[in-house]
């Protein structure tokens, strides 16, 4: 579990430690908030399935790929923009696939690999990667002290020698102790759909695939000291986090030359005379200045046009559409059309809608019909 695997980190006294799901980032926020609780860093980042155009011819001797040719490419987001990029690839991965697969093509993870630092092995056929990566690709190996370890790490070396980049040591854990592994055997069972006298030797030969600290790297490495050293310099590298991210909305919904906070007012004073022909009433006024004032106050104005903007692109298409629960409670959202209930008829809270204590913006809810 994610969490479990946070906390084990912080008790090995690892100052990092890099999270990746298959083709997905399902246990990023568990892993980053109780890294957060632990005062340990989490990297950002996924295993990713990649298909190269002639992969499936490759020579017998390049090892590490399936029978269509599909090889894993470990990536981390080093930014905001990076992060941005994970993201594109993770959707265009999945789009087209059954549900629950997923696939890259070599050339989209190309196009698509800004600010992104990248991990792989030896079994990599070409070059691309590092043409297109640069000094933001290094090649992986790890022991798990099996027979395969010898051929898998020289396949790694002379793979790095090859596109002149450095190695890095890492263990690829799949657990965060070695009192893991009666249940990691079991999920591998659930994954295969069979029971624990049927897995046979799809279950892990041993028990190395739990997290290790820097001591017991370093001696698992004892001939090759700089492959874990350089592990922290790629951390360092990797500077996107969780807490970067902040709600982003549609430029387009704003008028040129207008702020977002302009242009809700004048929405709103418009929807006023709408709603209350003979003119608003005091009281109204007043709840609307202050709606606005606290909006304004917490940035949510691109927000409310943005749900202005579907509810009148759907008034415009004859789709009927309502605004429901809380947002029922405010009068901006009243006079912008997004709901049909006067609150100033009503005796309602509006801080139930909107609030400086939650500091997030507000939940509309809109029911449009099929």
């Amino acid at each position: 579990m994610p969490e479990s695997l946070a906390e084990r980190g912080a008790e090995l006294g690892l100052t990092a430690l890099g999270v990746c799901d298959r083709d997905g980032v399902y246990g990023m926020v568990r892993a980053w908030k109780t890294g957060k609780e632990h005062g340990l860093d989490v990297l950002h980042g996924a295993i990713l399935s990649v298909r190269g155009p002639d992969w499936r011819r490759q020579p017998p001797e390049v090892k590490g790929a399936d029978r269509q040719g599909i090889r894993e490419l470990t990536v981390y987001a080093t930014s905001k923009a990076g992060w941005a990029s994970l993201c594109e690839l993770l959707s265009l991965g999945r789009h087209g696939q059954p549900k629950g697969s997923s696939l890259l093509e070599l050339d989209q993870v190309l196009e698509h690999h800004h600010d992104l630092l990248a991990l792989v092995d030896g079994s990599w056929p070409a070059e691309p990667l590092a043409e297109v990566f640069g000094d933001r690709l290094y090649v992986h190996t790890s022991r798990q002290l099996l027979p395969s370890d010898r051929a898998r790490e020289q396949a790694a070396v002379d793979f790095a020698r090859r596109v002149g980049r450095p190695l890095i040591a890492t263990n690829r854990p799949l657990m965060a102790s070695l009192d893991n592994q009666p249940l990691q055997d079991v999920l591998t069972c659930i994954r295969n759909r069979c029971t624990l006298d049927e897995v046979g030797r799809r279950l892990q030969a041993n028990g190395e695939r739990h997290l290790k600290g820097g001591e017991e790297m370093l001696r698992l490495f004892h001939d090759h000291p700089d492959w874990v050293q350089r592990t922290v310099e790629v951390s360092q590298r990797c500077e996107f986090r969780l807490d970067q991210l902040e709600y982003e909305y549609p430029r387009e919904v704003v008028p040129e030359g207008m702020t977002p906070m302009a242009w809700l007012r004048e929405l709103v004073a418009k929807g006023l005379r709408w709603r209350f022909p003979s003119g608003a009433s005091a009281p109204v006024q007043a709840q609307v200045e202050h709606e606005l004032e606290l909006i304004e106050e917490l940035n949510f104005p691109a927000y409310f046009l943005t749900v202005y903007d579907i509810v009148r692109f759907a008034r415009e298409q004859d789709i009927l559409c309502q605004g429901r629960g809380s947002a029922a409670n405010s009068v901006c959202c009243y006079a912008l059309g997004i709901t049909a209930v006067d609150p100033s008829r009503q005796r309602v809270l509006f801080e139930r809608f909107i609030s400086r204590e939650r500091g997030e913006p507000p939940d509309i809810d809109v029911d449009f019909e099929h």
